[in-house]
């Protein structure tokens, strides 16, 4: 997204103020994208239930698709490394 910084940009920061390893990064990055994932989708199911906006509950289903998506391409980068 414009103005963001790249991942790579991202992880040199914190890795220049941290001292932990960061060799499991990609397992991380995949795991917060499922966990996210997971938490939208339970508004989604929400308003599929009438407990909330059903305009809400589809725009975080998509964001939701869309990190699921994210993480696993971030399983498959790994593998191809491989």
């Amino acid at each position: 997204m414009p103005g963001l910084p790249y991942r790579r940009m991202i992880i040199k920061r914190y890795a220049d103020g941290s001292s932990r390893d960061l060799g499991a990064i990609d397992w991380y990055q995949a795991l917060a994208c499922y966990r996210l994932g997971i938490i939208l989708e339970g508004t989604h199911a929400r308003a599929c239930a009438g407990k909330a906006p059903m305009q809400v509950g589809e725009r975080l289903h998509a964001v939701a698709e869309s990190l699921i998506d994210q993480g696993l391409g971030v399983v498959a980068a790994v593998q191809a490394r491989q």
